[in-house]
Parts: structure tokens; C-alpha cells; sequence
């Protein structure tokens, strides 16, 4: 988390050429689910602090393992923390434009940020086409917000955890 992004490029590039990764999707996929960025973490974290003790002591009390606390209890009331990283992470991955370009090389694996820039560059200054294509790579986004709009403010905590 120290270091710059910039800086662990070229280490990550020769991790994944050697690994055989180059010019496939795992070096996109791979990474962000073993790790998920710190602010992840950090949602979860401040989530998971507003669950109050007392739910988990009831549990214990009524004879739950660790894992029926965590998979029956828990779990479902951090669905707003997890819909919300999911759709962040959905958002951030598909506006992603450096690791795509150098990851792939091959047209037909490029994403849509990759896609864009090249049909800007092969089109020309066709600004009304352009805009028309951006709109509709942001259409799928949209909607997913639009579909996760309640659980992603409780997860953001604008609206609180179990109070709602």
C-alpha cells in the first residue's frame, strides 16, 4: 500500500510474463479478486464495527458455531457492504484503461475503455459517433446502479446498518 502504482508495473509485467498471463484476462481478473484494494478493507471494516456485540452474544448463547454466526447472522446483514464493494469494484474494473493495455494485445480481448480509445484514434474526430459509444459503455453501469441503489447507500452508510 506504500509503494506507487506506477512503480510496481514492470514487476507485475514480468510476474505475469513469466507466468504465461500475458495477452489472457487473468491479469486483470485474477489480482483484483485475491485482493480488492484496501478501501474494501477499510468499508468493511467500519461496516462490520456498526453490527453491535450484542448480536453475536445472543448467538452464542442460543448455541451457534463461529461459522452459523458468520454464514446465518453476520453475512446477511452485510449485504449493503458487500453489494457496495461489488459494485464499486465492478465500476472501477471497467473503466480500467492501464492494466488492459498492457496486459492484451490482441483487438479482440480489448475492454471497452481499450475500445473506445481505439475507435477515437481510428475514426478520427467523429466527436457525435464517440459520445454515442461512450454513452452506451456507461449504460451498463447505470443500470447496475439503478438495480443496487438502495443496498450501495447502506452500505455507504448514508443510511445506517441495521437501523433501516
Amino acid at each position: 500500500m506504500l509503494a506507487p502504482a506506477p512503480v510496481l508495473l514492470i514487476p507485475r509485467y514480468l510476474l505475469f510474463d513469466w507466468m504465461g498471463w500475458v495477452n489472457t484476462y487473468k491479469p486483470l481478473i485474477v489480482p483484483a479478486w485475491l485482493g480488492g484494494g484496501a478501501f474494501n478493507v477499510f468499508l468493511f471494516r467500519q461496516f462490520f464495527m456498526t453490527i453491535p456485540r450484542e448480536i453475536d452474544a445472543a448467538a452464542r448463547l442460543d448455541g451457534a458455531s463461529l461459522w452459523n454466526i458468520y454464514y446465518d447472522i453476520i453475512m446477511p446483514v452485510a449485504k449493503p457492504a458487500t453489494v457496495t464493494v461489488l459494485l464499486l469494484s465492478f465500476v472501477f474494473h471497467w473503466q480500467e484503461f492501464l492494466d488492459p493495455l498492457l496486459y492484451l494485445s490482441d483487438l479482440e480481448t480489448f475492454p471497452i475503455s481499450l475500445g473506445l480509445r481505439m475507435y477515437q484514434s481510428m475514426a478520427g474526430t467523429w466527436a457525435n459517433l464517440l459520445m454515442a459509444s461512450s454513452i452506451l459503455a456507461l449504460v451498463p453501469v447505470a443500470i447496475l446502479f439503478v438495480v443496487c441503489e438502495r443496498q450501495v447507500m447502506r452500505g455507504l452508510g448514508v443510511v445506517g446498518g441495521l437501523r433501516s
